[in-house]
Formats: structure tokens, C-alpha cells, sequence
């Protein structure tokens, strides 16, 4: 309980603003007041001491120069987390700094990044315009027919803190009254296809969406109100175009006593590489597991969610959406498209011209070991169609 009520209002003080006077004392406070061994002289976070949460997870401090304040960046939030700390964190108190001195840690501490940099990693709504075109919906990224189309640009935050700078997501729509299309692209330094071996994950991306005035939570809706998913991933989309064995020259080995005398290397063996065995050795192929392409040119799924932990693919005649993804000089363009209507709940939200529901954005990067929950997202946003 003590953890989770709040307590009495803290007053913070006028703070004047910042001068190179004030910069330089609240330079000289921080260094004094032992911020640096976490944060480092330069602010960078980049500190050897060990440091773990209150779950004794590790943890790191943060890095001052690149801007990003999760909770505000304003002088008064600034002088808060100064002071009181940050339960739960190894940020400890600070209580014992006169309030002057504090409020000049505040300005060095600002002077670390430019207000440039503190806007740019402001999460904000916005909203997409879906433009009704009469002519046939672009099934690529690469199409003229995006040249239509507003683009808006959504910036992302991981849900796992790293150091690595974080993608802007352009994001397009277009609609014919039948059908929308969706297109988002983005910054990747790398083509992350296969996930073959068990270190290795593909690029990926998904747009959520719900209806009505009452936003579920975004984490993946609630169990009062499911969100339906629509998803791409790099690695399905190379496997549409039907089962290519990755390590075709590799052997499989020989069961003991299974067979006759050894007469040839097994490599020339009759049906000994990993290419030419039965599909009884792929056993989701074999048994028809439904959550396979079967040859569909697509990346792209289905998906529901009833909160976090519940995400479920859908039926194969209810997956009714299609994706295509483009890797060109270290951008990725993704299309994802849908019918607007849908038979039932069942089949994912229906869209109608003129209408509006909420959509958020998540990507993976698979070079970073990107998958499940550790992704960057976006807030909820509008998506209005024409």
C-alpha cells in the first residue's frame, strides 16, 4: 500500500530561468552530490557501477544527452525526481540539496540536450487520413499511387529501454470503398528475413485497431474489449513462397544398426540431406497446421487480443489480411490490406468510409533479438477514412 498511495503534494519551488552562471554551479553540484558515479561526468549514463531495481533486475541510469525524460523534461518534473527519487529504481533521494542547488543540477542537467532533442521523443496523437481513390488499391510500397496519400509520421518508444536510437514510422492509407490499404515504412540498417536458428528473429511489424469512443487498453485490449491485429512478419512472407531448406547440403544422421555396411559418404547418400526428405520430417506441413501459408503470397495474419499475454490467431477463413514488405537502401516499406467490412466481430473491426476507429503501431527489429514484448511502439492514434 505504501508503494501505491500517493502522498502529500510537494511544492516546488520558482525556478528561474537557466544561465551559463546557473549551468556551470549545478555542473559543479552534480559532481559534488555523487550524480556522476551513475550518470557519469559526461551525462552519458555510461557508468561500470552495478546497479539493480527494487525486483533486483539489472538497471541502468539514464543518458541525459540524448534527451529522453519519460517522466517530462520540464524544470519542475526534473527537480521532483531530483529530490524525491524514484521508488522502485536505484535513482535515491536527493533531500539533503539546499533547493537552489537543485534547481542549478536542473538547468546543467537540461543544458545536456537541446529542446530539439526533448520534442523529438515526445509520443503525440495524430491522425491518419485514409484517401478514397477510384482507381485499384497499390498491393506494394513502391507503388506511384502512395503519392496520393498524406503521410504522417508516428515516433515510437521501446518497451525495453536500450541505447539504440529509435525509427519514425511514415504511415500512409488509402481506401476505395471497399478496401483499405496501409502503408508504413521505416528505418532499418539490416534485412532480417530468417529465423531459423534459435539466436535468430525477423523484422516485423503490426497495426492494432479498435472501434468506439472507449480505447481499451493498449497494451492488447482487455478481455471487455478485444483488439484486432493485423500483422506482417519477414520471415512468413519468404516462407509464402513455399519451404525452402535452409541448410540443403546438410546430412542426416544415420540411426545405429538401421542399416547396412557404410559404402558411400553420407553426403551422397540415397535421401541423405536434409533437402530431400518427405514432408513427414516437417510435421506442421505435414499435419496441416493451419497456421502455415501453404503457398500464400502474403505476409501477412490475423490476429486477436484480449489483453496482455492473450493474442490469438485467427481462423484461416477469417485471416483476411494481406501484406507485403520491401527492403531497399535500409528502409523497409510494409502494405497491409483488408476488405473493410468483415462478416463478424469475429473476423476483426469493420471499417466504413467516413468512419473513424484507433489504431497503434508496433515494429521489431529481428538484428536487435526483437521479438514478443520487446518492440517499440506507438500510442493509440485516429484513423479516419474519407
Amino acid at each position: 500500500a505504501r508503494a501505491t498511495t500517493a502522498g502529500a503534494s510537494s511544492e516546488v519551488p520558482t525556478i528561474a530561468a537557466g544561465t551559463a552562471a546557473a549551468i556551470e554551479r549545478g555542473r559543479q553540484a552534480y559532481m559534488a552530490s555523487g550524480c556522476a558515479q551513475c550518470h557519469g561526468s559526461d551525462g552519458k549514463g555510461d557508468s561500470a557501477m552495478v546497479m539493480l531495481d527494487a525486483e533486483q533486475m539489472p538497471s541502468t541510469a539514464r543518458d541525459f544527452t540524448r534527451g529522453i525524460f519519460k517522466g517530462g523534461h520540464d524544470p519542475q518534473s526534473l527537480y521532483r525526481r531530483i529530490v524525491y527519487g524514484m521508488p522502485g529504481t536505484p535513482m535515491p533521494s536527493s533531500s539533503q540539496l539546499a533547493a537552489a542547488e537543485v534547481a542549478d543540477i536542473v538547468h546543467f542537467i537540461r543544458s545536456l540536450s537541446s529542446e530539439a532533442q526533448r520534442q523529438s521523443v515526445v509520443l503525440n496523437r495524430e491522425t491518419i487520413r485514409a484517401r478514397r481513390v477510384a482507381s485499384e488499391l497499390p498491393q506494394s510500397g513502391d507503388s506511384p499511387a502512395w503519392a496520393r496519400a498524406e503521410s504522417v509520421q508516428l515516433r515510437v518508444m521501446p518497451l525495453w529501454w536500450t541505447g539504440a536510437a529509435q525509427p519514425e514510422l511514415s504511415v500512409q492509407a488509402l481506401h476505395d470503398g471497399t478496401s483499405l490499404a496501409v502503408r508504413v515504412s521505416w528505418a532499418d540498417d539490416s534485412q532480417d528475413q530468417r529465423a531459423v536458428r534459435s539466436e535468430g528473429f525477423e523484422d516485423a511489424l503490426a497495426m492494432q485497431l479498435c472501434a468506439g469512443p472507449d480505447e481499451p487498453f493498449l497494451g492488447m485490449g482487455s478481455h471487455q474489449a478485444a483488439v484486432d491485429i493485423w500483422y506482417w512478419d519477414a520471415d512468413r512472407q519468404l516462407r509464402s513462397s513455399g519451404y525452402a531448406e535452409p541448410y540443403p547440403q546438410a546430412v542426416v544422421d544415420r540411426y545405429p544398426l538401421s542399416e547396412g555396411a557404410v559404402t558411400a559418404v553420407d553426403i551422397e547418400r540415397p535421401g541423405g540431406q536434409l533437402a530431400s526428405q518427405a514432408e513427414l520430417s516437417l510435421p506442421a506441413r505435414a499435419s496441416g497446421n493451419p497456421l502455415l501459408s501453404h503457398g500464400r503470397q502474403s505476409g501477412g495474419s490475423s490476429l486477436s487480443a484480449e489483453g496482455p499475454g492473450s493474442i490469438t490467431f485467427r481462423p484461416p477463413l477469417s485471416r483476411l489480411v494481406v501484406a507485403d514488405g520491401r527492403w531497399s537502401d535500409g528502409r523497409w516499406s510494409v502494405v497491409l490490406r483488408r476488405s473493410l467490412a468483415t462478416a463478424s466481430a469475429a473476423d476483426g473491426v469493420s471499417l466504413v468510409p467516413g468512419g473513424r476507429v484507433s489504431a497503434a503501431f508496433a515494429v521489431w527489429n529481428g538484428a536487435r533479438q526483437e521479438r514478443a514484448n520487446h518492440k517499440s511502439i506507438t500510442l493509440w492514434q485516429d484513423l479516419e477514412l474519407e
